[in-house]
């Protein structure tokens, strides 16, 4: 209240200092000096009337002042808050506006990036791929893709083939892909122009594009690996660093131009490409393949989705075909053979008794000879049940269409076999010569002792039988040995055929998959018009200088923005919702020390319970009376009639 007051007293003094300091008089004041002037000119009867409207100008006065002193300064605040907004607030609704109508632009030109590329495009191509499948089933369009296709997987079976002899796979793991892209192009050109010119134009281009990779490829590891000599001591890796980072670049950047050579590469080489030189097409297909990225690269999804639904019938034809030949005709004839060569096993087991044929003396040569044939023949049938069981093996993991071929044996694990009996067959003839020795010697020292000549015969006879039955044994395990080694031209030739064939048969189904592939190249090619995205950035550029790079910067830094004070906030409350914890931790932690100290004082107060001495029980005899002094006395002189406790009578008050 007394505020009010203040105000109420000091605003007309403020409004008056302000007019003077403004020598600016307020609108509405009254004058006195016309009143004072009129009181001394012409005094009458309405003199105390003037003297009263003289006092009551003077509280208007102080009303107008006051009022001017409030609107003085409403007016500046009013300048004040005008200014602000002009200058401060204005320009921020102005730049926030803006920022507004940039994020509403780019998230727009964002919208129809995806209705575009995510909905209209892929739809497109979906349609091409579809409107294909009636060309597929064409039987001279289907014959003229397979000759070409098989072509392809020949190739990739003999560089598999080459890098098994050479024990290289790198060859077939790297040469086999790219002979199939090289088939597909020639594919793709051949279907595309209906004219194997075009196929082999793009063929070829495809081949030389694969050249520059290998060239480049085998240029970086020679290099490295004749850095390894002492010689040069890395004078290579420095000289070549720069060209074999380079040479590596270019590499990864013509796998991934390769990707599009079947497709992009192949059409472009046939219409714009035509003319250029090799650098120009490769510069061009590489463009090319980058602007029409989007397009190849979910048309080869759609042609697998598709092609898969119209070869699965074809698949499982064959499919049934190589389990048929696999259950009913090739393991059923293996596995009749492994019974005949088990049995036949079973009947000869004359390895084992390799001591007894030599000692056994009461063989007669005859008899020696036919166990020794049983041995060669047990060697024989082993060899058999051995290949047999390898073949069985083999046939079962390569025969299903689904499985890939590999080899029969490895090569690691087929020498070490070789390397194994030839071991044996060493040793064995080393052992042999030893025995030998050591008989000449014994024979020799018998036929200088008189009393050891007789035996002379019978040496020279367990020397001889020794000599046939152990070179029996090692001619028989030569035969084996010849044998595995011979079946070394059985496993690869099998390899080999099982390669071609397989290829033959990978090369019917998936000629569907590549016609489909192919007819739908040259449409989903024609789509590109522009790049749409280009367009949209042009767009949005020329409506305003800093789209879209402005908006997108501002949605990054929002989003940023967001997710830090997302961070900031979830640490807030992680450190606001650990302080009751720790109160209430705190509080239960002191519940539990005054429970503790509760329960110690009770222990405590037991202790001291237990050790206050315990007085000794009086034993109290019924036939006497104990007074309040302790005096003890009969039970009979009670209310005798005379004081038997002394200084009280306590034993003649005793009631009943």
């Amino acid at each position: 209240m007394n505020y009010y007051y203040l105000l109420l007293t000091a605003a007309p003094v403020l409004g008056y200092i302000l007019s003077t300091w403004l020598n600016e008089k307020p609108n509405g004041l009254l004058k006195n000096e016309s009143l004072s002037n009129v009181v001394s000119e012409t005094p009458s009867w309405h003199l105390p009337l003037v003297i009263i409207g003289m006092i009551m100008s003077f509280v208007y006065n102080l009303i107008v002042y006051s009022v001017y002193f409030i609107a003085y300064i409403l007016k500046r605040v009013g300048s004040i808050l005008s200014w602000i907004y002009m200058h401060i607030l204005k320009p921020i609704f102005d730049v926030l506006i803006k920022i507004i109508v940039m994020v509403v632009d780019i998230l727009l030109l964002l919208s129809r990036l995806a209705i575009k590329y995510l909905i209209n495009i892929p739809i497109e191509v979906f349609l091409i791929v579809i409107n294909s499948v009636p060309k597929v089933f064409n039987w001279s369009n289907y014959l003229r893709t397979l000759k070409v296709l098989v072509l392809g997987f020949i190739m990739y079976a003999i560089l598999i083939f080459i890098g098994y002899l050479f024990d290289q796979p790198l060859i077939g793991q790297i040469g086999g892909p790219f002979a199939i892209a090289i088939s597909i192009t020639w594919i793709v050109g051949l279907v595309s122009f209906d004219s194997h010119l075009h196929g082999r134009r793009a063929a070829v281009f495809a081949l030389s594009v694969i050249g520059v990779i290998l060239f480049l490829s085998v240029f970086v590891f020679g290099s490295n690996q004749a850095d390894t000599s002492t010689v040069w001591g890395g004078v290579i890796a420095g000289l070549l660093h720069s060209p074999s980072v380079l040479s590596i670049m270019i590499v990864l950047v013509l796998i991934i131009a390769v990707a599009f050579i079947t497709n992009v590469g192949a059409i472009y080489v046939n219409t714009a490409g035509v003319e250029s030189g090799f650098k120009s097409r490769l510069k061009n297909v590489v463009s090319d393949s980058f602007n029409r990225s989007w397009y190849f690269i979910i048309q080869p999804i759609f042609v697998i989705v598709i092609g898969l639904i119209i070869s699965i019938i074809p698949y499982y034809l064959m499919n049934f075909s190589a389990d048929s030949l696999h259950n009913q005709v090739m393991m059923p004839s293996l596995s009749a053979k492994h019974e005949s060569l088990d049995k036949e096993l079973s009947e000869n087991k004359m390895i084992d008794k390799k001591g007894s044929l030599i000692t056994n003396d009461t063989l007669t040569d005859r008899e020696l000879n036919l166990c020794l044939d049983t041995v060669k023949r047990e060697f024989q049938l082993k060899q058999q049940s051995t290949e047999n069981k390898r073949y069985s093996e083999y046939f079962s993991n390569t025969v299903p269409l689904r499985n890939i071929p590999s080899e029969v044996i490895s090569k690691k694990e087929f020498n070490k076999i070789i390397t194994d009996a030839k071991s044996e067959i060493a040793n064995d003839k080393k052992e042999l010569k030893a025995v030998l020795k050591d008989f000449d010697e014994r024979i020799k020292t018998a036929q200088l002792d008189s009393f050891q000549v007789e035996n002379v015969p019978l040496m020279q006879k367990e020397k001889a039988r020794y000599d046939k039955v152990s070179s029996a044994f090692i001619e028989s395990k030569e035969e084996m040995l010849n044998a595995n080694e011979s079946a070394d031209f059985q496993y690869k030739g099998t390899y080999l055929l099982f390669l071609l064939a397989k290829g033959l048969l990978y090369a019917v189904l998936l000629a569907l998959i590549v016609n489909l592939y192919a007819f739908s190249v040259l449409p989903v090619y024609k789509i590109w018009e522009g790049s749409y995205l280009v367009s949209e950035v042009k767009a949005a550029t020329a409506k305003n200088p800093l789209q879209p790079w402005v908006g997108i910067l501002i949605i990054g830094l929002s989003i940023g923005g967001f997710i830090f004070l997302g961070d900031i906030k979830g640490s807030f409350m992680k450190l606001f919702q650990s302080a009751p914890t720790e109160l209430v931790n705190t509080s239960e932690e002191g519940e539990a020390n005054e429970e503790g100290n509760d329960s110690v004082n009770a222990e405590n107060q037991e202790e001291v319970v237990e050790e206050q001495p315990v007085e000794p029980e009086v034993e109290v005899n019924p036939e006497m009376f104990t007074c309040y002094d302790g005096t003890v006395i009969p039970l009979s002189y009670l209310n005798d009639g005379g004081c038997d406790c002394p200084n009280t009578c306590e034993d003649e008050n005793i009631v009943d």
